[in-house]
């Protein structure tokens, strides 16, 4: 391949939307009928119970994204991978891991490989398995966190598969 060739290849993932049981449901309509009992994820940051307001902001992100998920219960992500000569740009639909987007990073056989966020879309955050485990803001179950934990896995998975196709 010379160096002012230019190679795309591009699919659209179905990510399954995160399951969302009875107990945050009967939690979320509490909060919002003006409940103030305990953070449902414990504590944020750490630094002790998380503030109401807060909570009740997580509790009517629960509710809209219960009828997102009514509606439709996958989110569609698109992954390209764009060769520019010797550089590859991999776009993702989200907010990545940094973990994730190193490993997609270390799979690339081109000399200069950049992951380009929030690009044909926003799935919201694309955690870790691990990061679910841990905790956080950006694993809370809201429309900006959204889907099944294994989507960073499909995700990097399959823009790894572009970067090989595009050389």
């Amino acid at each position: 391949m010379g160096d002012d060739e230019v190679r795309t290849e591009s699919s659209t993932l179905r990510i399954p939307l995160r399951d969302i049981g009875e107990g945050e449901r009967e939690w979320a309509r509490a909060m919002l009928d003006g409940g103030c009992g305990q953070p449902l994820a414990g504590r944020v940051f750490g630094i002790g119970p998380a503030n109401v307001e807060i909570e009740r902001a997580y509790a009517r992100e629960i509710m809209l994204l219960l009828g997102e998920r009514a509606v439709e219960p996958t989110a569609e992500a698109e992954i390209q991978a764009i060769k520019i000569g010797p550089g590859v740009f991999v776009g993702v639909p989200g907010e990545l891991f940094a973990s994730l987007g190193l490993r997609i990073k270390g799979s690339s056989k081109s000399k200069y490989t950049f992951i380009v966020e929030l690009a044909n879309g926003c799935v919201g955050y694309i955690p870790t398995p691990e990061a679910f485990r841990e905790g956080g803001y950006e694993v809370r179950t809201a429309r900006s966190s959204k889907l099944v934990p294994e989507a960073g896995e499909m995700i990097a998975n399959e823009a790894i598969r572009l970067l090989n196709e595009v050389g």
